[in-house]
């Protein structure tokens, strides 16, 4: 072991924090984010990668390859983010949670700095940075954090973007009291994204805090061509997620989703409108269908959370197939 590391105390329940990543068929991206996985300023952690590929074999030759204990390759039958992740819930060995993406990153303190930030009563996100691209030809879902910023417990009044579940922190009693991720929401779900978002809602609702932390920053390298069409559904599938959040949140009469629904429209159209006056390419209008459409899916569904029994987290090994949410 590097002795130049800081080890964090070992204890019974397990490791200092549980890192979560969701995976389908990105082996290449992978073999980028596990190396740097291994390479924190701590010790004290275990790896779940979630694995929804279609070969599981490609990924567990991967993780077998780092030679690394603390890397643990579960696969999973099941397709969907947000079921790969409530899985990884269950069977995480730490109360601390980290949330990563596959085409992401993380810098060396990433973990030292989520034990740093990690509170009880709260959900952290981190900044999300590009990698080095072209901005003229590809866009990178980012999300720049300045500073340190703290929303209160039921204070919520917009939408904009609270945070990325590329880059977050949070207890474990915490995500399993709110039931998990919503198995609608996110890549891979009928409702295509919105998972991180939705949760955070919960999470407001529920009395916990929302934490912006600049300490944790991890490197995203998903880009997506600016004149490809796959770009463009990527947005429109973002606004539906959003609208589906909301609409989620409306049918439990929280009036607050209403609100920012109809705030969050009226912006998207006033946009619209001003792009037409000024003759340029209303690419609001697809946003704004793109949230309606979300919004009523999302209030005719209403919430799909995992179930209330989340007792063989610590207590079994990893799976040999899918722990269905």
């Amino acid at each position: 072991m590097n002795t130049s590391r800081k080890t964090s105390p070992a204890t019974l329940a397990g490791p200092a924090v549980s890192v979560l990543i969701p995976t389908r068929n990105r082996t290449d991206d992978l073999a980028q984010l596990i190396p740097s996985l291994t390479q924190q300023t701590v010790d004290d952690f275990e790896v779940l990668v979630l694995d929804q590929s279609d070969d599981h074999a490609a990924v567990e030759q991967l993780v077998d390859g780092v030679g690394d204990e603390r890397i643990r390759h579960v696969p999973l039958r099941s397709i969907g983010k947000s079921r790969a992740l409530n899985v990884g819930i269950r069977i995480a060995r730490s109360d601390v949670l980290a949330f990563t993406d596959d085409d992401c990153v993380a810098g060396p303190h990433w973990i030292e700095n989520a034990l740093a930030c990690e509170r009880r009563d709260a959900i952290v996100f981190g900044r999300v940075a590009a990698y080095e691209h072209d901005e003229s030809i590809e866009h990178v879902p980012t999300l720049d954090i300045d500073e340190f910023e703290e929303t209160a417990g039921r204070r919520w009044r917009s939408v904009g973007v609270i945070g990325i579940g590329a880059n977050m922190v949070a207890p474990a009693p915490l995500i399993k009291e709110l039931g998990g991720f919503d198995v609608d929401l996110g890549p891979g779900g009928d409702l295509k994204a919105g998972e991180d978002f939705e949760i955070t809602l919960r999470a407001l609702a529920h009395g916990a805090y929302i934490l912006r932390d600049p300490r944790l920053v991890v490197i995203h390298s998903g880009g997506r061509p600016m004149k490809d069409r796959v770009a463009s559904a990527h947005i429109a599938e973002a606004f539906v997620g959003i609208g589906a959040s909301l609409g989620k949140h409306a049918r439990e009469r929280d009036i607050r989703a209403v609100t920012a629904f109809v705030d969050e429209l009226a912006r998207a159209l006033m946009l619209s409108g001003r792009a037409i006056v000024r003759r340029q390419r209303p690419t609001h209008l697809r946003r704004s269908w793109s949230l309606i459409r979300g919004f009523l899916r999302g209030a005719r569904r209403g919430l799909s959370l995992a179930p209330d029994d989340w007792s063989i987290r610590k207590s079994s090994p990893t799976p040999p197939g899918d722990l269905r949410p």
